[in-house]
């Protein structure tokens, strides 16, 4: 038998292959920059459950903050710091996720679109000693009716819903 080529069924079989194979890069992708999304939030609500127990516990001397800042690239940092340091732009803290992430306060009134030209503190979360929960500006005055975080990477989002009053917070 004379084998010059390749017949039909096999150029059927290849382009097949390569169509699944395609497919499922593009899908593994997607799914990367969502869990990116998820876990930034996932990050932040961490963050508050040590801090709301670190914050109501007898043994702590000062109320600490998680303060989200944010540099000129657009990169989200997390830090825990004291009062003093809301306001010090060289404590910057951990990067919040590997991709950059959009992050926006949920208010009742609109969200609060959280955005910079340079390093600064977009906003800090805190607990008191009876667990409620606050939000604060970068002078530590509060930032009022907060509902949680929004946090999108185009369009993948994530929500960190919170509950000033009872200080409960979950991801959605």
């Amino acid at each position: 038998m004379n084998n010059k080529g390749m017949t039909m069924v096999e150029i059927l079989v290849v382009i097949a292959i390569i169509g699944i194979v395609g497919s499922l890069t593009t899908i593994s992708i997607n799914s990367l920059s969502n869990s990116n999304v998820k876990s930034v939030v996932k990050e932040i609500d961490s963050y508050m459950a040590k801090l709301r127990i670190e914050n109501m516990s007898k043994t702590s001397q000062s109320q600490r903050y998680i303060k989200i800042s944010t540099d000129t690239s657009g990169n989200y940092f997390l830090a825990i710091c004291d009062n003093a340091g809301l306001s010090d732009s060289s404590i910057v803290g951990d990067k919040l996720g590997s991709k950059k992430v959009n992050l926006e306060l949920i208010k009742t009134s609109g969200n609060l679109t959280v955005s910079s030209s340079s390093v600064t503190t977009m906003f800090a979360i805190t607990f008191g000693r009876d667990g409620s929960l606050y939000y604060v500006d970068s002078t530590g005055s509060p930032i009022d009716d907060v509902e949680g975080i929004y946090a999108t990477n185009g369009n993948k989002e994530a929500t960190l819903v919170t509950v000033e009053a009872t200080g409960k917070h979950y991801v959605e």
